[in-house]
């Protein structure tokens, strides 16, 4: 027969998890939280900071709007929808450089034709 593990004696978690938003690094960025028997909290963030957005055969082969489009279309519908409620500071013209640029951090830059508001 197998043994039996005993378990710690502590109390077990009666905290639930609670989503929120919190600053984090000078970002508001939605987390979850609960509260841990010694009065500290626990908090995950659910979204990546800064998610790239992967290229393929058939995006090397576009070239400009086309290409921010085609890219755009690649991220979460979630993302698509924040990022086009939101005007970033920077609005970049739909150039293979921009693109590159805009591709490896969308939160902070907008296409123009393509996720600007």
């Amino acid at each position: 027969m197998a043994k039996k593990r005993k378990r710690g004696k502590g109390k077990p978690f009666q905290s639930q998890w609670r989503n929120t938003t919190r600053m984090i690094n000078g970002e508001k960025r939605k987390v979850k939280v609960r509260k841990l028997p010694n009065g500290k909290e626990e908090v995950h963030v659910l979204f990546p900071k800064n998610k790239k957005i992967k290229e393929n055969r058939r995006s090397q082969n576009l070239k400009g709007s086309a290409k921010a489009s085609y890219l755009n279309k690649q991220r979460s519908p979630q993302a698509r929808t924040l990022d086009g409620k939101k005007k970033a500071e920077n609005t970049l013209n739909p150039t293979n450089e921009n693109i590159e640029t805009w591709r490896k951090n969308p939160r902070r830059y907008d296409m123009k034709g393509t996720d600007t508001p």
